[in-house]
């Protein structure tokens, strides 16, 4: 009996060998090959992104952390020691694992339920952690036969120094830090090789719970000194976030990792005893480590224009060239100058620089309406209770008998038609909220109550079903966190089964800074008070640029034009489309010179467009009438140009969002005389067309890098901006005196920036909806957009941006020293003003005999005056079919 007993034994026994024998074969022969001696291929390294001086402005990473690698002969002994005394006691001697372990670790998974527990070496933690990292939290049979398998062949060919090296250059030790280079930074802001004892042994207990363990816990400001965290240490705080000290939670494992570190002859009783009492708190170092968000509009755009280049050049997907960006440990030497960038946080960060609403529209429920009567926002109050609960009232919702709520249309929720990984989904969302602060208005673009995918359906009327299933998911409708819950007054929602988006500050602002000699990007901020990263650029998003456009539609077009028919020798014709045209006045060719009529120009038996300033002033040299912003004058010469030419003009100018086609296009003088636009132009574009003008006329193409190095310190992009001609050098110096005049003389005077010539212009866009001033001095040209994100009037004239600007370009350029583009040889003066040669002498207006009326500061202060849509889309009539034409300009 007892030999049968054996037998079977011995034969259960042979066929487990047998089965786990050809299992780890199976598992083994369907491994991925893996070469160790390429490790740092498969090993993710965090970008740094570098300002114009080389100094370090932010690093970018995957959400699984920042990760810099170095040398074994850079990580300090104590360390290492600490890392084997509590990891892996037995490193130095083992061939990759315990093999009575592994074999128990085996027998446990197959007879207690598939899971494998125990502790493995550092090795093996080293093949987890690099060629298993997807699964490397299951502890399935297969994973660990792979595990051991690829530590084997990490054993067979790398020296145990490039194991201990490729380990702690991998392991994560909490605060977004994987390797120890990246954590002694986080933590001690040092560089590994600096780090002493207890440092050392902090570190090193950290991988068993690295997110518990963490020396740091990050807290937002608004709840962090009431939270359970409030009794720590506070080591940093913004206005953010608060950083506490957390290393009480690891200390036992620390003192534990010193123990060990005395018994196995690693360090003396005296180090020990030094190193057991002091206190890890008072040698964190944390505030320099915490990237600030002062750049974070920059830095967003700067990684789209990388991942951008990248797959130009190499043909990446996207996804590919943004996972090489966060993890190939590129170093981007971007065109930044943290000065100017500090000049713009500055100035955006004083609320008192910036304007107030007002004419704000309310009906009865206190909804605010647009100008045509339409909701634009809801009072916050409207949607939510004193405890963010919505309830879905009973008027906006009705059962079916088969047990489905049926959310009704048009009521406070719409619905949105989406897809979800292939699959249609309907999105049940908030309208556009407000909430009101202090007299503040803060703006909310809505948001989306949580229902799954699978429960939403819509009806044939447009109305959302949820499904009766949905109410009978426990997991969702069990104890405080049920999700819809039924009281008497309708459906109540609570705050973790919805998601608004941010509230906003209004009114917004941003502005770009160029270089404009060489193309560079210097500096740029999207919005005000806010932080974060990937927010909303306005930047780089277009709005109506107003009087702003001037110089680049029509005064450069119409000097452009005379030099290039001078230098034909033919002088210019010039048509009579009114009877107060009076192009007897303009000369041969246009010049600066030239006298156009500010007088009314009939639209459809009404006058059009209307100046900011009551009335009309006659006949005005072009000049004059830059910088007075004269809208009249604007549109007659516009007429002459036509709209082929002024959009070829943008377009050479970088501008890139003109709307050529369909019924709402820009081919009319509202749109690209006075600025009333179908989409706008961006600040970025703005500011790097501007920097034209003292530029001699050649514009650069406007980059945010100069080139991307590779760990290998080999450079993988280079950027080389393209140079465009849009105005001779001659035209384009007149053009540069008539925008310096406009500060100096005219309505722009408070954009001076003290000690440098300064030129630009201002732009004010229907019941100053979006502000503008564009401008430059001998460094930089620079655009400050102010507007709201929602149609509603701004409290404020063009001098408020001017004055915004200067505040800006006065810290900018602060000690720069330069001068603006000086006279070319074909250029000439006469009579006080300054010509192409060869028009000189073809001007027939003598401004003295002309009604020269000067803008009062009354004038200056009465900004409001809108001007009206007129007829005829598409052709140079002044019809706006979007509304634009509603553009007032100064």
């Amino acid at each position: 009996m007892i030999k049968k007993i054996c037998k079977i034994v011995l034969g259960i026994g042979f066929a487990t060998f047998v089965f786990l024998g050809l299992y780890s074969f199976t598992v083994v022969a369907n491994t991925p090959k893996i070469q160790p001696e390429k490790i740092y291929d498969y090993l993710s390294e965090r970008s740094v992104l570098l300002d114009d001086k080389d100094q370090v402005i932010d690093s970018v990473s995957l959400e699984g952390g920042n990760r810099t690698n170095i040398k074994y002969k850079d990580m300090p002994k104590n360390l290492i020691n600490a890392v084997v005394s509590i990891e892996d006691k037995t490193f130095w001697k083992h061939h990759g694992f315990n093999f009575w372990r592994m074999l128990g670790a085996i027998k446990n998974s197959l007879f207690s339920g598939g899971e494998i527990s125990g502790t493995s070496t550092i090795t093996q933690q080293l093949a987890r952690n690099v060629y298993l990292s997807e699964t490397k939290s299951v502890r399935s049979l297969s994973r660990k036969i792979s595990e051991a398998y690829y530590t084997m062949v990490i054993e067979a060919n790398l020296s145990k120094e490039k194991i201990m090296e490729a380990y702690l250059n991998t392991i994560y030790l909490g605060n977004n830090s994987y390797g120890i280079q990246s954590a002694a930074k986080s933590y001690f802001n040092k560089d590994a090789k600096n780090l002493d004892l207890t440092e050392s042994a902090a570190l090193a207990a950290l991988p068993q719970a690295p997110n518990n363990y963490a020396l740091v816990k990050k807290v937002n400001s608004a709840e962090g000194k009431t939270g359970k965290d409030s009794k720590n240490k506070i080591l940093h705080e913004n206005s953010d976030f608060i950083y506490y000290y957390n290393g009480d939670a690891s200390k036992h494992r620390r003192d534990t990792t010193l123990k060990l570190m005395l018994s196995n002859n690693y360090i003396t009783r005296a180090q020990y005893d030094k190193a057991i009492k002091e206190n890890l708190a008072d040698k964190m170092n944390i505030a320099s480590t915490v990237a600030p968000d002062s750049t974070s509009y920059f830095t967003d755009y700067l990684i789209e224009q990388v991942a951008k280049d990248l797959m130009e050049k190499y043909k990446y997907s996207r996804e590919e060239a943004i996972e090489k960006i966060y993890t190939g440990g590129y170093t981007i030497h971007s065109t930044l100058n943290q000065k100017a960038q500090k000049s713009i946080n500055d100035v955006f960060a004083n609320p008192s620089n910036f304007p107030k609403l007002s004419g704000i529209r309310y009906d009865k429920n206190k909804n605010i309406l647009s100008e045509k009567n339409k909701v634009i926002l809801s009072p916050h109050s409207s949607y939510f209770d004193k405890n963010d609960v919505f309830t879905l009232r009973k008027d906006e919702y009705r059962k079916s008998d088969n047990g489905d709520l049926v959310l009704l249309k048009n009521k406070r929720l719409k619905f949105i038609t989406t897809k979800v990984n292939g699959k249609t989904d309907y999105s049940i969302d908030f309208k556009d909220l407000y909430k009101m602060n202090k007299g503040i208005l803060y703006s909310i673009k809505g948001g989306t109550i949580l229902v799954p995918q699978q429960y939403k359906s819509l009806d044939k009327d447009g109305n959302l079903v949820i499904s009766k299933s949905f109410f009978q998911d426990k997991s969702l409708h069990n104890g405080k966190s049920q999700f819809f819950r039924e009281t008497g007054d309708g459906y109540k929602v609570s705050k973790e089964h919805y998601k608004l988006n941010p509230t906003i500050r209004q009114p917004q602002a941003a502005m770009a800074i160029t270089d404009y000699k060489k193309g560079h990007l210097k500096a740029m901020i999207g919005g005000r008070d806010t932080s974060g990263k990937k927010l909303y650029n306005r930047a780089i998003k277009p709005r109506q640029p107003g009087s702003s456009i001037k110089p680049l539609s029509v005064y450069s077009s119409a000097l452009q034009q005379g030099f290039e028919s001078a230098s034909k020798g033919n002088p210019m014709k010039f048509k009579e489309f009114d009877k107060n045209q009076k192009t007897e006045n303009y000369g041969d060719f246009w010049t600066a010179a030239s006298g156009i009529n500010d007088a009314p120009i009939k639209y459809n038996g009404k006058d059009w467009p209307k100046n900011w300033y009551p009335g009309y002033k006659g006949p005005l040299t072009m000049r004059k009438a830059l910088e007075q912003s004269v809208n009249t004058i604007a549109v007659r010469i516009f007429q002459q140009i036509g709209s082929k030419y002024a959009i070829e003009q943008l377009k050479k100018f970088g501008i890139t969002t003109v709307v050529e086609e369909g019924s709402s296009n820009d081919k009319n003088p509202a749109a690209l005389a006075l600025g009333g636009m179908s989409k706008g132009i961006s600040p970025l574009e703005m500011s790097g067309a501007f920097g034209t003008f003292p530029n001699g006329g050649k514009r650069k193409d406007t980059v945010c890098y100069t080139k991307v190095v590779n760990r290998k310190g080999e450079t993988i992009l280079e950027t080389n901006p393209k140079e465009t001609t849009v105005l001779d050098k001659g035209v384009s110096f007149i053009l540069q005196d008539m925008l310096v005049s406009t500060v100096n003389s005219g309505i722009a005077k408070n954009a001076k920036v003290s000690g440098q010539p300064t030129g630009g212009k201002t732009g004010t866009t229907s019941d100053s909806m979006d502000i503008w001033f564009a401008g430059f001095t001998p460094q930089y040209s620079a655009a400050l957009w102010i507007g709201c994100d929602v149609n509603i009037t701004i409290n404020a004239t063009s001098d408020l941006v001017s004055s915004l600007w200067a505040k800006v370009m006065n810290k900018a350029t602060s000690g720069m020293g330069g001068s603006l583009l000086s006279k070319p040889d074909n250029v000439t003066s006469k009579d006080g003003e300054y010509f192409i040669k060869g028009t000189e002498n073809g001007v027939k207006f003598n401004p003295k005999k002309e009604n020269t009326e000067e803008k009062t500061d009354d004038d200056e202060e009465n900004d409001n005056n809108e001007t009206e849509n007129k007829p005829d889309a598409g052709s140079d009539n002044p019809q706006n079919n979007n509304g634009a034409g509603g553009t007032q300009n100064n």
